[in-house]
């Protein structure tokens, strides 16, 4: 999500509608560059972790029940949406 949030932050449209193959088109372009794709994911890695950082004790960081929250999801699209500016 995160990674996806940073390669092209407009919302995503439903998955039936005309819009979502350009939606797709957008984001699998970014994707299909290997130097663009490395450097978002790179960025999307530190971000999740951070964010997981800030939000949880150091011994409960990645466990599933922290990071599968609503809370930090939405800290998570807070933050990408402020990456990309």
């Amino acid at each position: 999500m995160a990674a996806r949030l940073l390669a092209h932050p407009e919302p995503r449209p439903y998955f039936n509608s005309k819009e979502m193959a350009r939606f797709c088109e957008a984001v699998a372009e970014k994707f299909w560059n290997v130097k663009t794709a490395e450097e978002i994911f790179i960025k999307a890695a530190k971000i999740v972790e951070e964010e997981a950082v800030a939000k949880f004790p150091a011994d409960r960081v990645f466990h599933r029940d922290n990071i599968r929250t609503q809370p930090f999801t939405e800290a998570l699209k807070e933050r990408c949406k402020k990456e990309v500016g």
